[in-house]
């Protein structure tokens, strides 16, 4: 943290993040550096981010964004709560290299969501990660920034969908396999999938049906078949 007279000084150069929602601006003055590291994923204190415990309207005139604004809208007056959100929603201010960092992963995170979710309906089976990569440089896909790998998905899918056969959809399968392997079936399928209908026969036989993303398709049999020696019964549920 800076004192006041500190922060004042140094006015002319500060980076800040940047927030507008109902009409209004809001501001919060950042260390870029710090704000990159917590974009990126790294553990950092909202405190080490912001170089003021203020929020504002214009960061650059000093003019501070009403206690009653800061409550309507983020439901608190917290500014260091404020701040965290207008950092996580908001446009931050950085540096080039940065921003290209930022792009990057954010692509990659995109790509992979898509690649676990999304199938060819010619064939039903996942495409090939490099295809959907080719295929989003063809469409020329943007990374928006400031929007979550989710909403960007939304957006790369619409444009794939003028350059190759995709959707997204989840798959039902139904598992068989021998009690020595069952704990370890079990917990593969929570971590990849939502599980149902666990159930034992009287021979210790577990039988369960597990939904998971269907570009995940390849993983899931193979693994199973990994973790079972091949001896699993895996079959569609229509």
């Amino acid at each position: 943290m800076v004192d006041q007279a500190n922060f004042d000084r140094e006015k002319l150069n500060l980076n800040v993040a940047r927030l507008k929602t109902h009409g209004i601006t809001f501001e919060a003055v950042i260390d870029p550096d710090n704000a990159f590291r917590f974009l990126q994923g790294e553990k950092v204190d909202v405190k080490d981010i912001i170089k003021a415990e203020d929020i504002y309207t214009d960061a650059h005139k000093g003019t501070l964004a009403s206690e009653t604004d800061l409550k309507n809208i983020f439901h608190t007056s917290d500014p260091v709560k404020v701040a965290e959100h207008i950092i996580q929603e908001g446009e931050v201010q950085l540096s080039a290299e940065q921003r290209q960092k930022i792009r990057e992963d954010k692509h990659n995170k995109i790509v992979d969501a898509i690649a676990r979710n999304a199938i060819d309906p010619r064939t039903n089976t996942p495409h090939p990660r490099q295809r959907i990569v080719n295929a989003l440089e063809e469409v020329k896909f943007k990374v928006r920034e400031t929007a979550s790998v989710e909403h960007n998905v939304g957006d790369a899918m619409k444009l794939l969908k003028t350059a190759l056969p995709i959707r997204l959809e989840v798959f039902n399968y139904s598992v068989f396999v021998e009690p020595k392997f069952s704990n370890a079936v079990i917990s593969y399928c929570k971590s990849i999938g939502t599980t149902k209908n666990e159930q034992y026969s009287s021979d210790g036989t577990l039988s369960l049906e597990v939904e998971f993303p269907a570009g995940m398709l390849n993983e899931f049999t193979d693994k199973l078949n990994s973790l079972t020696h091949g001896s699993v019964d895996i079959k569609k549920i229509e």
